[in-house]
């Protein structure tokens, strides 16, 4: 197969049409996630003109040049909907000005991770690094013909459908299984978690794990590899979590406490500052793990961890204060009809961070064939 190099300003236009006649409003105001999509703003528009605000019509990309916040990514979209929007001036507004490349084709190029890699390596800047409209130019891109890249893009297509269904079928599961649960946590007497839950202070002494088992926990009360970096860290006082124990960190971040479930087949390590804990045996008879989890897992219980939270620099949820917390508890039928549930959410959620990366992984195959020619 034939391909041909070009640098990519031969084959995109800057836009810089605004909204002068203010023709959209606030409904059409978007921002840029990491994900690269277009999402409903965050920001403050109390008294914020509209017109200077930039048009991002159908198959109009848009990216933010400021690279220096975004953890190693650039925050770039495609819109690929039949709406336009718009967005901050601050932003870069494009299309596709050349009939040799498919606007989604260009879309697969900026979702690789080498993408982002190349982003951040070229943007330039002390304070804010940007990654320039003139550097965006002058990237080379190599093209397979058109019909080619149509074919390309009917697979990534695919993989977006299958993406979007399974996460509208996890999404559906978690809308149930939330007010499944906050309908019974409103039902009944309280009785304070401490009375059901213990800690645990196994360590790795023996170092038994490795640096592959170690684990962190996330604000989103997810397990998740460690980011820190363990080449001369000392791992045999790290603490042991097995299936189906529970692990936080004291210190609150935000408005949010960093907790996590163990619901794998295997242990975890986790460094030793965080507290692991779990439920007495004597009372796993009525109280199991997984509705526990998902009492962790509202806002209303992270509210008041952080309410109960103490300190000047860093605040503290001490064991104590996490002890003292009540929870109504539901019959035993009823937390298994729930943690039946959860594991059918947790399969669906899986699919979809599978299918992502699938999504990922094909972006880079296709773009790295390109490259070579192939």
């Amino acid at each position: 197969m034939k391909y041909s190099k070009y640098k990519l300003g031969e084959l995109i236009k800057l836009s810089d049409k605004k909204n002068k006649n203010e023709e959209y409003n606030l409904n059409a105001v978007r921002g840029i996630s990491i994900k690269k999509d277009f999402i409903y703003t965050k920001a403050n528009m109390n008294n914020v003109s509209l017109k200077p605000y930039l048009l991002v019509e159908p198959n109009y990309f848009a990216y933010v040049p400021t690279t220096s916040r975004n953890g190693e990514k650039i925050t770039i979209a495609f819109n690929d909907t039949n709406e336009t929007y718009i967005v901050s001036s601050s932003y870069i507004v494009f299309y596709v000005d050349s009939d040799l490349l498919v606007p989604e084709y260009l879309f697969m190029y900026f979702n690789r991770p080498e993408f982002d890699r190349y982003a951040r390596y070229n943007s330039w800047g002390s304070v804010r690094e940007t990654f320039s409209w003139k550097e965006m130019c002058d990237i080379d891109i190599f093209l397979p013909p058109r019909d080619i890249q149509e074919n390309y893009i009917k697979i990534y297509n695919d993989i977006n459908k299958k993406i979007n269904n399974s996460e509208e079928e996890y999404l559906n599961l978690k809308r149930v299984l939330d007010l499944i649960v906050d309908k019974e946590i409103h039902t009944g007497s309280k009785v304070p978690i401490g009375d059901f839950i213990e800690q645990t202070d196994e360590q790795n002494k023996n170092n038994q794990f490795n640096k592959n088992n170690v684990m962190g926990m996330t604000i989103t009360k997810e397990i998740i590899p460690t980011k820190a970096n363990l080449s001369t860290t000392d791992i045999s006082n790290f603490k042991i979590v097995h299936t189906k124990e529970f692990v936080y960190n004291p210190r609150t971040h935000g408005k949010k406490i960093g907790l996590g479930f163990n619901d794998t087949d295997n242990p975890i390590l986790i460094s030793w500052n965080n507290t692991s804990f779990r439920i007495k045996e004597e009372k796993k008879q009525v109280l199991l793990p997984e509705f526990l989890y998902m009492c962790f897992s509202r806002n209303e219980w992270d509210r008041e961890a952080c309410f109960r939270s103490w300190g000047s620099s860093t605040e503290v949820f001490s064991w104590d204060a996490l002890s003292e917390i009540k929870i109504t508890i539901p019959n035993i039928k009823v937390q298994e009809s729930i943690s039946n549930i959860f594991y059918v959410m947790k399969k669906k959620k899986n699919i979809h961070e599978k299918l992502l990366n699938i999504k990922k992984d094909f972006c880079s195959v296709v773009i790295s064939n390109s490259l070579r020619g192939e």
